[in-house]
């Protein structure tokens, strides 16, 4: 072919940055979805990387929408059999369209990843009856913008320290992929698994996204109306909720229930479908073309569905895909400032910087003190820094007006600060022992550094599980210097401060979850009357939620098998090694 580049593929392709076949005029790919194929020429005059270049992005996005419009649904009549009786959300789940969310973007608002092969595709919420019974203002406005929030309002502000507060003006930088709502009401037909889909959907905003987040619990569907924008903008997302309450349905379902193969069967499914998308997302945020590198909004997708995999993987005792959830989630989070730093040099060289306040900003914010909370406690008993460890550290130093750390985990920021500082000289220490160089001087005066600090914040800090957590980094810092002894003085010591907040502690049926590290590191070193706590709060804890519950099972056999070794005489007795040959790690604590 005259003048054809060689491996660049068609500007329609690099355009949309797909990978181009090469296959002929118009190329295969652009004939399969539609769209016009500007050939392998010449650089078309449109290709400005401006203005023009949107103008013929935005004129594609339109021309393959219009190709797909014909094959959407609409749940006209559910949605009127809805509004004519206010019903329970078990009901209301049959009023979802829940197919009604676009496909995951991987490269901006240019890419449109095809819908999974075991699933139709998905056509768009009517969000305005769909939410009615859990309104929130201006939710319509925002659900009906051709982005999830505006542009205005989202702003990454890069302050200038030549500039004055007044001065610095922010940067937009929309986070998620803007899509435009398509309705097609000429159709009343809902498929079975469209309607199954629904339900899953309802059961993961009413139930299972608070049995994964703790200190959601008590909040309604109101407050959590920002994961249905996030269901509406990735369908890696969307697919990964939907394998979470397909997992948890499967894990309630009686042994000798015959549908505990049918929700297995749809937790695979749906579970390869958020994967397939997640791995397109970690293609495209991986990039490392200078001239064309990820998006935001790429990054911020791929946090988010990176810690609901992990969170999914978790759950079914999946180690190492759990880690590599996680792992992908931290390098998005450094990229992401990479490039802001790349794109604003004046940024401070450890700044994260986020949206403004908005939908978007929640959800990202969200995911990531999520990411910060378990990667950061997986890294303890690893003896491992955290690869975003500098960022992680802003971020727990910094307040934001759309919810702190506080709020989102259930307790202060400042104790994982302590925490990565323990790590830290954790590594220190591992390192100077394989030179034959420690100075147990020098590892006691870090250490003391560190009980000193947490010592006078807990004094500062009344709230009681924040106490809890910042004991139990007091007792991990101890056993630096002192090993897993629970004879050891300071431990003692500390394990005594720290019993009478235990005590003071209000169980619910979530709490020990966000607890489970604190309890694993104080509960493993506890002697005598320490231990009779112990086991009363796993009594209690077992009386509130039952006594088949998994996260009272997975803890009670930890702290038995602890006590066991300690009474057979073994010296001391190291609760990571027992949980690892438990088959469980601190990840299936989180989220048991």
């Amino acid at each position: 072919m005259v003048n054809q580049r060689s491996k660049s593929g068609c500007w329609t392709c690099r355009l949309r940055r797909k990978k181009c076949p090469e296959d002929g005029f118009p190329c295969s790919n652009c004939e399969s979805r539609a769209v016009v194929c500007h050939g392998y020429g010449p650089r078309p005059a449109w290709k400005d990387r401006g203005l023009r270049e949107k103008e013929e992005a935005d004129r594609l996005q339109l021309q393959r929408r219009a190709q797909s419009h014909a094959r959407r649904h609409s749940a006209t009549s559910l949605f009127a059999a809805s509004s004519q009786s206010p019903s329970a959300t078990s009901v209301s789940a049959t009023n979802f369209q829940s197919s009604s969310f676009p496909e995951s973007s991987v490269a901006g608002p240019l890419i449109f990843p095809d819908t999974p092969d075991i699933h139709t595709e998905i056509p768009l919420l009517d969000t305005s009856t769909l939410l009615s019974e859990f309104w929130v203002p201006d939710f319509e406005a925002l659900a009906s913008t051709s982005t999830l929030c505006d542009n205005s309002v989202l702003a990454v502000e890069h302050p200038s320290p030549s500039k004055t507060a007044q001065e610095e003006q922010p940067i937009t930088t929309p986070l998620l992929s803007p899509t435009t709502s398509v309705l097609d009401f000429s159709s009343t037909r809902v498929t079975p698994s469209e309607e199954r889909e629904i339900e899953l959907m309802l059961q993961f905003l009413g139930e299972d996204f608070a049995k994964q987040h703790p200190s959601d619990e008590l909040s309604g569907l109101k407050e959590r109306f920002w994961l249905v924008c996030i269901f509406k903008r990735s369908s890696t997302f969307f697919y990964a909720s939907l394998a979470t309450s397909s997992y948890f349905n499967f894990l309630n379902a009686p042994a000798h229930d015959g549908k505990r193969t049918e929700f297995f069967r749809e937790y695979d499914q749906y579970r390869e479908s958020a994967t397939k998308g997640h791995r397109a997302l970690l293609e495209e945020a991986n990039r490392e073309n200078i001239l064309q590198p990820p998006t935001d909004f790429t990054l911020g997708e791929t946090i988010i569905c990176s810690i609901q995999l992990a969170i999914l993987e978790s759950l079914g005792e999946n180690h190492q895909d759990t880690l590599s959830h996680i792992n992908s989630a931290a390098r998005a989070v450094v990229r992401y400032h990479e490039l802001s730093s790349m794109t604003n040099p004046d940024t401070p060289a450890q700044s994260f910087v986020l949206p403004a306040a908005s939908v978007e900003r929640r959800a990202i914010l969200f995911f990531t003190y999520i990411l910060i909370w378990i990667h950061v406690l997986y890294c303890s008993t690893q003896q491992t820094m955290p690869l975003a460890s500098h960022i992680y550290r802003r971020l727990l130093s910094t307040s934001s007006p759309s919810g702190s750390f506080h709020q989102i985990v259930g307790f202060e920021g400042w104790v994982l600060v302590g925490l990565l500082d323990a790590i830290e000289v954790s590594v220190w220490k591992r390192k100077q022992e394989s030179n034959n160089r420690l100075s147990m001087r020098e590892l006691i005066s870090k250490t003391d550094a560190i009980v000193s600090t947490l010592s006078h914040q807990i004094q500062q800090d009344r709230h009681v599980e924040t106490q809890i957590v910042a004991y139990a980094v007091v007792l991990y810092t101890h056993t630096l210097t002192s090993g897993y002894l629970p004879e050891v003085p300071d431990i003692r010591q500390t394990l005594d401060k720290a019993i009478p907040v235990w005590q003071k502690l209000s169980l619910s049926p979530n709490s020990l979850k966000r607890l489970s590290w604190a309890f694993c590191v104080s509960a493993s070193l506890a002697l005598g009357s320490h231990r009779l706590v112990f086991s009363n709060i796993l009594s209690d804890a077992s009386a509130s939620v039952g006594s088949d519950s998994r996260i009272v099972k997975l803890l009670r056999s930890l702290a038995e098998e602890c006590w066991r070794i300690l009474d057979t005489g073994a010296p001391s007795c190291k609760w990571e090694n027992v949980m690892k040959e438990l088959g469980h790690d601190v990840c299936s604590t989180l989220f048991a």
